[in-house]
């Protein structure tokens, strides 16, 4: 780790190489870690710090906007919750109606299989013979029956 002095500023610098994109990276080390790709000439490679430490003000000022409408937020939060709830009666009644309709029909329903014997439960075999049986019926239904004495084409058999 090296020191780089880029006017009068002091950043704590590491440089590595990532052997599978073979790229060589920059890393400015302060409150946060600043990344920049290096390249083979010296005076880009000092453009590209010199760019990474200059941007670090615009990223600051950046979080700082954000922050404030966060602030804001949360502010404008504080306030929609300490209003009372306006359709509070309401969501009572509602409520309580919702309880009672649950009731009923959970009566309703334990009555029902008290009075009713079970059902016998059919599987999947029984289920599939019914709607072939079902299938054939309805496509007998189509045909049309053949009136008796008549031969192909209308004529009547003496």
């Amino acid at each position: 780790m090296c020191q780089v002095l880029l006017y009068r500023i002091r950043f704590p610098l590491s440089v590595s190489m990532d052997s599978f994109s073979k790229v060589i990276r920059a890393d400015l080390k302060g409150a946060a870690i600043y990344h920049t790709d290096m390249g083979i000439s010296y005076s880009n490679n000092l453009k590209r710090l010199e760019n990474a430490l200059y941007s670090i003000d615009e990223k600051i000022n950046n979080v700082q906007v954000e922050l404030g409408k966060h602030n804001f937020d949360i502010a404008e939060a504080k306030k929609i919750v300490a209003q009372p709830f306006a359709q509070a009666e309401e969501l009572e009644e509602k409520t309580e109606r919702l309880a009672t309709l649950t009731d009923e029909l959970n009566q309703a329903a334990a009555d029902f299989k008290k009075n009713n014997p079970d059902k016998k439960r059919t599987n999947y075999f029984d289920c599939a013979k019914l709607k072939k049986e079902a299938a054939r019926l309805r496509s007998q239904e189509r045909k049309p029956k053949k009136e008796k004495g008549k031969g192909k084409e209308g004529d009547v058999a003496i």
